[in-house]
C-alpha cells in the first residue's frame, strides 16, 4: 500500500485544488456545476477550511481532497465527500483515504453518523461506500449534467463500522 499523507485544507493548496476543480472529468460526479476559476477555488477553500476537510498527498504531491463537513451538530451527523486527480484514479487512493477519514471521524466524533451522496452511475464510489458498510437509504430524483440524466443515491454509515 502506497503511503498517503493528509493535511488540513487551507489557502496554500489553492493552486493544487484549482487544477482538480477545473477538470470537467473530476467534477462530473460532484455538486460543482462548472470548472472553477482561481477566484472560485479560493472562495470555495474559504468556505471549507474550517471544517474536517483534508488534502490527500502522495509523495508530497496533492492528488485529492477528502472531507466530512458537519451536517447537523445536534445529531452528530456529517457528510463524506472526496475528489481525486484523474491521473490518480484506479489506484486505490480513494479507498485508502476513506478508510483514514472514517477512522479520524470515529475517534473525534464517537457515535457519529456519516452520510454520502453518490451519482448512481459512479460505480467506483458506490463500491467504496459499500466496502465500508454504508447502507443505501434513498434514491433522489434525477438531475441533468452534460445532457445526461443522473440519479443520486443517498448512503449512511452508523458508527461503529
Amino acid at each position: 500500500m502506497i503511503e498517503l499523507t493528509y493535511e488540513h485544507l487551507n489557502q496554500s493548496f489553492a493552486i493544487d485544488m484549482a487544477s482538480i476543480w477545473a477538470d470537467p472529468d473530476v467534477i462530473y460526479y460532484t455538486n460543482i456545476k462548472a470548472p472553477c476559476s482561481a477566484d472560485e477555488t479560493q472562495a470555495r477553500i474559504c468556505r471549507l477550511e474550517s471544517m474536517e476537510i483534508y488534502i490527500v498527498q502522495r509523495s508530497r504531491k496533492t492528488i485529492g481532497i477528502i472531507g466530512c463537513p458537519c451536517l447537523d451538530t445536534s445529531a452528530n451527523s456529517f457528510g463524506l465527500f472526496y475528489q481525486f486527480r484523474k491521473d490518480s484514479w484506479g489506484n486505490g487512493y480513494a479507498t485508502q483515504a476513506v478508510q483514514w477519514m472514517l477512522q479520524l471521524m470515529k475517534n473525534k466524533y464517537p457515535g457519529c453518523k456519516i452520510f454520502a451522496d453518490v451519482v448512481e452511475s459512479n460505480q467506483a464510489s458506490v463500491k467504496i461506500l459499500r466496502h465500508f458498510g454504508f447502507q443505501l437509504i434513498a434514491k433522489e430524483k434525477t438531475f441533468i449534467r452534460g445532457g445526461v440524466k443522473m440519479s443520486i443515491l443517498n448512503y449512511m454509515l452508523d458508527f461503529p463500522y
